[in-house]
């Protein structure tokens, strides 16, 4: 079973960050996660300073934060240090929750610093994206069956546009619409009468050979509504 462990590779310098005695370590990563600071929340992660510090005022983690303000490289770093992912804040607010929240201007802009990040890698490498993107892709791929298998849920809506695109500029499948399964096993999203599917893998096409299969494990959540998504290479 392939968990993946990074969807990005970093260049970062490691440098040693001087804490000021009158702010705590778990402050300054706070600090730090807002204002863009990659190098400096990757050097306090490395110090010791916990992943999951949270804002005392909202209980939001760094991860929270970083997804709110569009810190997408903030967040890149956070992520290989293994976050809690169903991490709620204080009103019980979640990641899906900032990014629905997001005004267009934001979504865009954090669609297009995924863009960017996504130039940065390059072409011969292994790329695996696990996310809970917040949008429809549906189960029709006409026009775009390289990189959707046709086996989605639904209808698309306005959000798939910017997940078919990212798709489509960077070859990548979107694994968990090549495999034929019940509804149950494609379901990510449940929520009372709602169920849908928001969080996909997506992988290089040319090394989708090297999937065997993905599917979503129905009786195990990551967090209160998200089912986990699996994949075996």
């Amino acid at each position: 079973m392939f968990t993946p462990a990074h969807a990005f590779f970093l260049t970062l310098l490691a440098h040693t960050v001087s804490v000021c005695s009158s702010e705590s370590p778990e402050r300054q990563l706070l600090r730090f996660v807002y204002k863009g600071n990659e190098e400096g929340v990757w050097n306090l992660l490395r110090q010791g300073v916990p992943v999951d510090t949270r804002k005392e005022a909202n209980q939001r983690t760094a991860l929270h934060l970083a997804a709110r303000y569009g810190r997408l490289g903030v967040a890149k770093v956070l992520l290989t240090h293994n976050p809690v992912l169903d991490a709620r804040d204080i009103n019980g607010q979640s990641l899906n929750s900032f990014m629905t929240g997001s005004t267009d201007e934001e979504k865009e802009e954090f669609w297009r610093k995924l863009e960017r990040e996504m130039e940065r890698i390059a072409v011969e490498e292994k790329v695996a994206l696990d996310a809970d993107l917040n949008g429809h892709v549906g189960a029709d791929n006409q026009g775009t069956e390289r990189i959707h298998g046709g086996h989605g849920l639904g209808n698309v809506n306005a959000e798939s546009e910017w997940i078919l695109d990212l798709a489509i500029s960077f070859d990548l499948a979107i694994a968990n619409t090549f495999f034929c399964k019940t509804e149950e096993h494609i379901i990510t999203y449940k929520s009372g009468g709602s169920s849908t599917q928001i969080d996909y893998l997506m992988y290089r096409r040319s090394n989708l050979i090297e999937i065997k299969d993905c599917k979503v494990i129905p009786g195990d959540h990551v967090a209160p509504q998200h089912r986990r998504l699996v994949m075996d290479v």
